[in-house]
């Protein structure tokens, strides 16, 4: 699927997905995940024209799914680090917490798991995308 770059598409907050659609969005997430293997750390479904509150991480290599996540929890230093995505040309630096504690009806199945260091950044991009927020706009909040 071709990413969509459109800002103000992208700048929409994204609707819930259904439970009777979390089998196709996983299966479209993890395949996007597959071929992007070396360009993508994360990607979330409105990049790819579905406007829906998925999202899918790469961790240590492997493929985390979270539908219709949110953080439940933030501790510890915020940090300005620089992030790149699929869908802007240029680079920004944005704020983000390096502890959290998120669940979703997926992959926590309600549970609450902790992320660290890059994983809690890549997730926290990634949220930022399915509440219509960019890294362009984050770097100016």
């Amino acid at each position: 699927m071709k990413i969509n770059k459109n800002k103000e598409y992208l700048a929409q907050p994204c609707a819930p997905v259904p439970k009777d659609k979390f089998g196709w969005i996983h299966g479209i997430l993890h395949r996007e995940m597959l071929m992007r293997k070396n360009q993508a750390i994360g990607i979330a479904a409105n990049q790819l024209g579905i406007s829906l509150r998925a999202f899918a991480i790469r961790d240590n290599g492997k493929i985390l799914i979270f539908i219709n996540p949110e953080i439940t929890d933030m501790w510890g230093d915020e940090l300005f680090l620089k992030e790149k995505c699929l869908s802007l040309k240029k680079e920004h630096k944005v704020k983000r917490c390096m502890y959290i504690r998120v669940k979703d009806e997926h992959l926590t199945k309600g549970h609450t798991m902790a992320l660290t260091n890059y994983a809690a950044q890549v997730f926290q991009h990634e949220m930022d995308h399915i509440n219509g927020i960019t890294i362009e706009t984050r770097s100016n909040l």
